[in-house]
């Protein structure tokens, strides 16, 4: 609200559908109780359907009525907004080469022959954060494996269908959150990821 970005608050369900789910479902609910989610709440198969009417395979879920969506782009911008009106300065399109620390102060050095010097440096490089973790001295491990996550989209007079948020039961066999819901600020909704082993660091094509 102080920083004027539109959002949606939609509420979201994780929903267990078998009696396998349940169970972990509820341990869910107590770590979210532990962290203070406002509002958390277990809701049986027929307070399912008052949230969701066409979730018709849940058993019992958590509802969570204060999450919401935003427009991450947005929010992003606006932290890069705040870090500039603090004085910073954002430099895009600079492939680092090395990083040393000579004491006095933490010298980056980028491929394209310019340097950054700075007291303290945070790195925070995505699909690299590996590499560039080597660079700065850190450990050579663990290496990530890019796997890239695909979504449909619901056609627009499929809209009704889905309110909020609705997601399954995290299944610890694997580390992803699985396939889920999610309704997007301009309306359209989302159904995905599923996770493809990418041939790349930045294979975000299918080709």
């Amino acid at each position: 609200d102080e920083k004027a970005i539109p959002y949606k608050r939609c509420g979201k369900l994780i929903v267990a559908t078998n009696e396998e789910e349940v169970s972990r479902l509820d341990a869910l609910y107590q770590i979210g109780l532990k962290n203070k989610v406002p509002g958390l709440a277990l809701v049986d198969r027929q307070q399912i359907l008052e949230i969701e009417p066409y979730c018709t395979g849940g058993l019992m879920a958590i509802h969570s009525p204060n999450t919401g969506i935003v427009d991450w782009k947005r929010v992003a911008c606006s932290y890069g907004d705040d870090f500039m009106a603090g004085g910073g300065t954002i430099l895009t399109g600079r492939e680092v080469d090395t990083i040393k620390d000579v004491g006095k102060e933490i010298r980056v050095n980028c491929k394209d022959k310019s340097r950054i010097t700075a007291k303290h440096v945070i790195t925070c490089a995505g699909l690299y954060s590996d590499r560039v973790a080597a660079k700065a001295g850190g450990k050579s491990s663990p290496t990530i494996v890019p796997f890239r996550g695909e979504y449909l989209e619901l056609r627009p007079e499929k809209r009704y269908l889905v309110r909020g948020n609705i997601y399954p039961v995290p299944n610890p066999k694997f580390p992803f959150l699985g396939v889920h819901y999610t309704p997007r600020m301009d309306g359209s909704i989302w159904l995905g990821p599923n996770a493809v082993l990418a041939g790349s660091r930045e294979g975000y094509s299918r080709s």
